[in-house]
Formats: C-alpha cells, sequence, structure tokens
C-alpha cells in the first residue's frame, strides 16, 4: 500500500468513525452514498472499527450507528524518505552530461 492509499484510508476511517460519534450515519444505504462508496464497503469500514475495539450499534430509533463504549480513533502516519531514493534522480541528469 502506497502512503498515498495508507492517508486516504486513514481519512476514510476516520469520516467514517466522527459520523458515527455524532450520530449521524443514517442507515447503511444513507451512509453508503454519503461516503459515495458501496453498502459492503460500509460494513468493511465498520468491522474495521471494530477490530479497533468499537462497539457499534444500530438505533432504529434514531436511524444511525452509535457507539456504545468510549471508544477513541487515535491515528498516526509516519513516511520516511531515505537519502538515497532522493539522490537518484540526481545520477540520471549526471549520465546525461557524461556523454
Amino acid at each position: 500500500m502506497t502512503t498515498l492509499s495508507v492517508i486516504s484510508y486513514i481519512e476514510r476511517i476516520n469520516r467514517v468513525y466522527r459520523l458515527v460519534r455524532m450520530e449521524r450515519t443514517g442507515s447503511r444505504d444513507e451512509l453508503a452514498a454519503k461516503l459515495r462508496v458501496s453498502r459492503r464497503t460500509v460494513n468493511n469500514y465498520l468491522e474495521e472499527l471494530r477490530l479497533m475495539g468499537a462497539e457499534i450499534r444500530f438505533s432504529r430509533r434514531c436511524n444511525t450507528y452509535y457507539f456504545a463504549n468510549k471508544f477513541v480513533l487515535h491515528a498516526t502516519v509516519e513516511a520516511r524518505i531515505d537519502a538515497d531514493v532522493l539522490d537518484k534522480p540526481h545520477e540520471k541528469e549526471d549520465n546525461i552530461y557524461n556523454i
């Protein structure tokens, strides 16, 4: 998984987390529409949060998912670029001038 796809994934999970925390998800179909994903993807996101320790339930009366426990999502991203990776484009330029 590339760094950008990891960041994108974290952003999507965080959006689901915020909607559940605010109790503004709507039904599964409505949540899928809000996120512009399929119902299956919504299920996957909810399952990911459950695997992190969230107890997620659905209220028919309020028409929303909610946390049944005090779940807090903590996500950090660390990116590292090695110096030799940064030097590689310059090697190509040097080879062009050494003809």
